[in-house]
């Protein structure tokens, strides 16, 4: 697992970094960009009603965890849920579910279920290239970001009791406490924030 990670790292730094033209600042910028893109469109989605709705799929724990095994299996499981919903925008209908319909509508119907047919192939199609696209170039770069922003956050987190009253000698904060409380929120902040503003730095240096 630690090396197809490493693999498909490398792959997209030589991606980036090599086969794309430019800058090296647009290049840094672009992964920024894709990083702190995906963070904020996972705390759009912790912060959502549908997360509820699909509890058993959308850990939120695990889709920033810096455990590797954690994060593939939080990344896979909305991936594999999204792919039962991709019918629906076809057909209108959950993909499970059937409609009893007369004989004699199903023939006069046959043709616009051809139209439906492929309609379906080809929203599959774009799901499974989204879906690649995701896993082999977005991916890789999350969990690195979550990773490097998980260091201090477990530091704080684990921190003894002492080192918890040095800190919260201006009232009663307790950073060990919330960042046990809050971790995976701390870091899907840290990485939607942080990328960004860094982006942001390099397009001033670059201007100025």
């Amino acid at each position: 697992m630690v090396a197809l990670y490493l693999v498909l790292l490398a792959f997209d730094v030589w991606l980036v970094f090599v086969v794309a033209d430019g800058p090296w600042q647009d290049k840094v910028s672009l992964v920024l960009a894709i990083v702190g893109i995906f963070g904020l469109a996972v705390g759009l989605l912790n912060r959502s009603e549908f997360k509820k709705a699909l509890a058993d799929f959308i850990d939120i724990d695990d889709m920033t965890s810096h455990n590797l095994r954690f994060f593939i299996a939080g990344t896979l499981r909305p991936l594999g849920a999204s792919a039962g919903f991709m019918i629906s925008f076809v057909f209108g209908r959950g993909p499970l579910s059937r409609r009893d319909i007369a004989i004699g509508w199903r023939i006069a119907l046959f043709p616009l279920s051809v139209v439906g047919f492929f309609a379906a192939g080809a929203v599959y199609v774009l799901w499974f290239v989204a879906a690649a696209a995701y896993l082999v170039i977005v991916a890789p770069f999350s969990y690195l970001a979550y990773a490097l922003v998980s260091l201090p956050l477990l530091r704080i987190r684990d921190s003894s009791e002492g080192a918890d009253r040095h800190l919260a000698e201006l009232g009663d904060l307790r950073p060990p406490e919330i960042v046990r409380d809050n971790f995976a929120e701390l870091r899907i902040f840290m990485v939607g924030v942080i990328p960004p503003v860094f982006a942001f730095v390099i397009k001033l240096i670059q201007l100025y």
